[in-house]
């Protein structure tokens, strides 16, 4: 079931969690949710809501990710291999073999294999990271967070520092440095308070999945649910 939680304005959003995050994403688009949540709609609805809203004070996979690449870094994209259609029936299987082994077991690891053409894609819109941590005053300035949050990283710098956090910091997954091939990780969005608004990358597993619709599309919903219960199918 998808739990609708930010409903003022045009553009509705909703979230699943303790779901696989295959069935997740299934989930939402059979409600209506066209797309997975961006990290530049995230802070604004934490802006609109207000940071004691569920939005602001939970976190949640974002359609970002973060893509490693030995001897040249850690990039932050808009274009997350792991989200394109010809990868879903591998992230199912990896998934599915994960779950197979026991909490403690290395084996869980499974790296998703990325080809030549998913790692040329997500760096055809993708910044490297070179920080670990930002200053809230400085998102509007820094080329990462003005990549991450576009049009709304100044005012969502102004928004964390109003509320006590004075910076954002960047998570990456210990792992990278010991990979000798390229990997990827989606984005979480941390909550405002506990962990400061921290974007970390994640191994997909059952973390909350976030995604976005049109108000229209709430009404035409409606309109075709009313008429298959007329017409009896």
């Amino acid at each position: 079931m998808v739990a609708e939680d930010v409903t003022n304005g045009e553009l509705l959003s909703g979230y699943v969690f303790g779901v696989d995050f295959d069935g997740a994403k299934t989930l939402l688009e059979s409600e209506g949710y066209g797309s997975i949540i961006s990290l530049p709609q995230n802070a604004r609805f934490r802006i609109q809501e207000g940071p004691n809203s569920f939005i602001s004070q939970n976190g949640n996979l974002t359609r970002e990710a973060f893509l490693y690449i030995p001897g040249k870094g850690c990039f932050l994209t808009k274009k997350s291999p792991l989200l394109s259609r010809h990868s879903e029936s591998a992230i199912a299987e990896i998934m599915s073999a994960r779950h197979s082994y026991g909490i403690d077991d290395p084996r869980r690891l499974i790296e998703f294999p990325l080809t030549d053409e998913q790692i040329e894609e997500a760096l055809s819109e993708a910044v490297k990271i070179r920080s670990a941590s930002i200053p809230a005053e400085r998102l509007g300035d820094d080329e990462t967070t003005v990549f991450a949050f576009e049009e709304s990283s100044r005012a969502y710098g102004e928004f964390l520092k109003a509320n006590g956090v004075h910076s954002m910091p960047i998570y990456l997954d210990d792992r990278f440095q010991s990979l000798n091939k390229p990997a990827a990780r989606q984005v979480y969005f941390h909550d405002i308070l506990r962990m400061r608004s921290a974007i970390h990358g994640y191994q997909l597993g059952k973390e909350a999945l976030r995604g976005v619709r049109n108000r229209k599309t709430e009404s035409e919903e409606r309109f075709r649910k009313n008429l298959r219960s007329i017409r009896g199918y």
